[in-house]
């Protein structure tokens, strides 16, 4: 009795260790910084150089984020829409002119900036942190250069990690794009959701609206409904800036504001999932003394997450009292676990103790 006993505690204490390994890591391990919707920013940059080319996956001395000459604002940063799991990165560092002496590793953990890893030479390897990071930024901070004239040069940074993936719409499914205005068939609307991050110094894939179309607008018109969850613009800053905007889904054969916002800074995430068959971007204001229209490098719109509640399209949905049933979190199946174990060696204990006494 006392072995059936024990083998039945090991069962216990190996289901829950697996059903916590489950909940700590959903998924593979994945490149974080390909995921969709990431805004890449620096604390200064050539403008040939931006951040946006150290996470296009190509290692060039074309493709590569670089520091302006005598400057110490040397860091790199990636944002994302949701919190990720970050376990690893790998940075490939253009050495041509000098090295990092001195970096650390920083995620933004509780509205401040935590070092979760230090070094003095960046090597392009794979480096695994000593514990997985929850963050929603992440950023490499180069403390010392062994160059004091040219700063610090990245051909590529990875951040590895789990997170949820959002589909992009405009990739997962057939639409047409019109706009207010364009200059010209390159830089039509289509420009601006073909997949494609234009960039200095040719900013060739992007959408620009005439001289004078103040309140130009941009929309995009899907062959079936979709659902909308977050969004994220990318602006070209060369001859504007965008300084007030607003995004619109059509519902019941009208327009609906769903977001308005002050100039453009990284991913939105609506306060709640939207379904329409078009989305409209509108430019409300723009900066005064810069050319009168504006140009965006690509406008992406996402679909919600696994986590996120997405009532199914004409089928039932909660009443105003009803709270949705959302998947139970993995977590909670540990405590299933527990209590089915524990009633079966309750049972199985007094079906024992019942023959004993029978004997």
């Amino acid at each position: 009795m006392k072995k059936f006993i024990s083998i039945l505690i090991a069962t216990v204490m190996l289901l829950l260790s697996v059903g916590i390994v489950s909940a700590a890591e959903t998924g593979e391990e994945i490149n974080l910084t390909r995921l969709n919707g990431n805004y890449f920013t620096a604390g200064s940059a050539d403008p040939a150089y931006d951040a946006s080319k150290a996470f296009d996956g190509v290692s060039s001395l074309d493709s590569r984020w670089a520091t302006p000459a005598n400057t110490d604002d040397e860091w790199l940063q990636v944002t994302f829409i949701d919190k990720v799991t970050v376990t690893a990165f790998q940075i490939d560092e253009c050495k041509d002119w000098g090295s990092a002496l001195d970096f650390e590793i920083q995620a933004l953990i509780d509205g401040a900036w935590a070092t979760v890893y230090e070094g003095t030479e960046i090597i392009n390897e794979k480096i695994t942190l000593s514990e997985p990071v929850d963050t929603t930024d992440i950023r490499l901070f180069v403390n010392a250069h062994s160059n004091g004239v040219f700063g610090t040069t990245i051909y590529e940074m990875v951040v590895f990690g789990y997170a949820e993936e959002r589909t992009l719409l405009t990739k997962e499914h057939n639409f047409t794009a019109t706009a207010s205005t364009f200059e010209g068939e390159p830089y039509a609307a289509s420009a601006a959701f073909d997949g494609v991050v234009g960039s200095l110094p040719n900013c060739e894939s992007r959408w620009a609206a005439v001289a004078n179309d103040v309140n130009s607008w941009v929309e995009v018109t899907f062959d079936q409904e979709v659902s909308l969850s977050s969004f994220n613009i990318i602006e070209c800053t060369v001859w504007a800036n965008v300084e007030s905007y607003n995004i619109q889904v059509f519902q019941n054969g009208e327009y609906v504001t769903v977001h308005t916002g002050e100039k453009i800074n990284g991913a939105v995430k609506l306060d709640q999932v939207y379904t329409t068959t078009k989305i409209k971007f509108n430019c409300l204001s723009i900066a005064e003394g810069r050319y009168p229209a504006i140009t965006l490098y690509e406008i992406q719109y996402f679909g919600p997450t696994q986590s996120e509640i997405t009532p199914p399209a004409g089928g039932d949905q909660p009443g105003e009292n009803e709270n949705p049933i959302p998947n139970p979190p993995t977590g909670d199946m540990n405590y299933v676990i527990l209590v089915l174990v524990a009633v079966a060696v309750v049972t199985a204990y007094g079906v024992s103790k019942k023959r004993m006494t029978n004997i």
